[in-house]
C-alpha cells in the first residue's frame, strides 16, 4: 500500500485570514498611532466603575473617538490590553473586527480551508465544466438554488462523499502562532462601474477610496510561517481496482503540478482584469500578481489563495464565465449578480493610503 506523509510549511504572501464568525465589537478596540489595541473590557469594568457607564452611553457613531473619551474620563486603557495589532488603515472609527480562527488566543489556518481551496483548483483541472453547466441548466429549469446545482455536479464527478477521491488527501490544521503575527486589515471593495474602478461606499460607489466602506479583519502578516501535515495514500490500490467505486481518482495524483497549472491560469486572468481597470490606484495589486506569476517554484512548492474575502473565482470550478453563465447564475444565486460582468468586485487591503494587495495568498512547501 502506498502511503505518504509530508510536513508542510506555509509562508504568508499577502494578509491571510480564516475568520471564526466571531466579531470584536467597537468598544473593545482602541486605535492610537499605528496600533489597534484589543481591550479586556470586563477587566476594565470591574476595575473602574466609570468604564461601564462609558461603554453603555458612548455613541460610537459620533465624531468623538472612544480614545478621546477614555482620556477625558481618565481611564488608562493600557492597563487592560489583551493584545495589539499593527494598523495603518483609513479610519480610526472601527465598528467591528472579524476575528481570525484561534485556539487559546493563538491564530492558525484550518486544514479544511487549505483543502477546500485546493479542491476547487483540482476540480478545475478535470476539465469537466460541462457537468457543472448542465447541472446549472437543470437548476434553472427546476428553480433550484446554486447549492443544489453544485451538489449534483459534485456527485456526478466524484460520487457520494464516502467515495470522493479527496478522501485520500488529508491536510491538518497548521500549528498555532503567536498573536504578534497578526495585523488589523482595512479592506475596501473595488466595484467596476461603467468600465471604471470605483469603491463601494454603501448607497453609492465613489472614486475616493479612503472614504469607502471599510471591512476590518484580523489577518496573519506577510512573512508569517506556519507548519502542518499532508498525508495521501492507498491511491494506487484504488486506481487499479475499479470495483471500489472511487471516481476520477487521478485528480489527487501529482496534485502539486495540477495545482500550479490551475493557479497560474487564475493569476493570469486576474492580471488581465487589473491591467484593464487600473486607474493608477491598482498598480501595487497588479505588480503583486505579476510577481506571483513569475515566482520560480520548486517541484515541492505551490501557491494558493485561501480564506476570507478572496472572492468567487478561486472557489469556482468554472474557468470561462460567459454571458449565458451569468444569466443562469442570476436565477439560482442568493447574492446580487450583475448582467454585464461577473464577478465585478474585488476585496483589497488598504494600507498607508494605498491599495496594497488581495487577501489570502500563501506559498506551501512540502518537506
Amino acid at each position: 500500500m502506498d502511503y505518504k506523509v509530508n510536513y508542510y510549511e506555509i509562508e504568508i504572501l499577502s494578509p491571510t485570514t480564516v475568520t471564526s464568525g466571531d466579531k470584536i465589537p467597537s468598544f473593545q478596540v482602541v486605535v492610537e498611532g499605528k496600533k489597534a489595541y484589543i481591550i479586556d473590557i470586563m477587566k476594565m469594568i470591574k476595575a473602574n466603575k466609570k468604564a461601564l457607564s462609558l461603554v453603555e452611553t458612548f455613541d460610537f457613531n459620533s465624531n468623538q473617538s472612544f480614545l478621546d473619551r477614555l482620556k477625558i474620563e481618565r481611564i488608562d486603557y493600557k492597563s487592560y490590553i489583551k493584545y495589539e495589532l499593527d494598523y495603518v488603515g483609513s479610519t480610526n472609527r472601527i465598528r467591528e473586527i472579524n476575528e481570525i480562527m484561534k485556539t487559546a488566543g493563538r491564530p492558525y489556518i484550518p486544514g479544511s480551508s487549505i483543502k477546500g481551496a485546493a479542491r476547487s483548483m483540482l476540480s478545475r483541472a478535470l476539465n469537466k465544466e460541462d457537468i457543472y453547466l448542465r447541472s446549472l441548466d437543470n437548476s434553472v429549469k427546476n428553480k433550484k438554488k446554486s447549492e443544489v446545482c453544485d451538489d449534483r455536479a459534485e456527485e456526478e464527478l466524484f460520487g457520494s462523499p464516502n467515495y470522493s477521491p479527496f478522501r485520500f488527501l488529508n491536510i491538518s490544521d497548521t500549528d498555532v502562532v503567536d498573536a504578534s503575527n497578526l495585523e488589523l486589515c482595512d479592506i475596501k471593495v473595488l466595484n467596476v462601474c461603467n468600465g471604471k474602478a470605483k469603491w463601494f461606499a454603501g448607497r453609492e460607489n465613489i472614486e475616493d477610496k479612503k472614504r469607502a466602506v471599510s471591512i476590518h479583519t484580523e489577518a496573519l502578516k506577510r512573512g508569517t510561517k506556519l507548519k502542518g501535515k499532508i498525508s495521501s495514500g492507498f491511491i494506487k490500490y484504488f486506481k487499479e481496482n475499479s470495483f471500489t467505486g472511487i471516481k476520477n481518482i487521478d485528480i489527487v495524483i501529482d496534485y502539486v503540478s495540477k495545482l500550479k497549472k490551475e493557479v497560474y491560469s487564475y493569476i493570469s486572468s486576474e492580471i488581465e482584469f487589473y491591467e484593464k481597470y487600473n486607474n493608477g490606484e491598482l498598480t501595487d495589486v497588479l505588480n503583486f500578481y505579476k510577481k506571483l506569476r513569475d515566482m520560480k517554484l520548486a517541484d515541492n512548492e505551490f501557491i494558493l489563495q485561501v480564506g476570507f474575502s478572496t472572492g468567487y473565482k478561486p472557489k469556482s470550478v468554472i474557468r470561462n464565465i460567459d454571458n449565458k453563465f451569468i444569466q443562469q447564475l442570476k436565477v439560482v444565486s442568493k447574492g446580487r449578480i450583475y448582467e454585464d460582468m461577473f464577478p465585478k468586485t474585488r476585496r483589497l487591503v488598504y494600507k498607508n493610503g494605498k491599495i496594497e494587495a488581495p487577501l489570502g495568498w500563501i506559498k506551501v512547501t512540502l518537506r
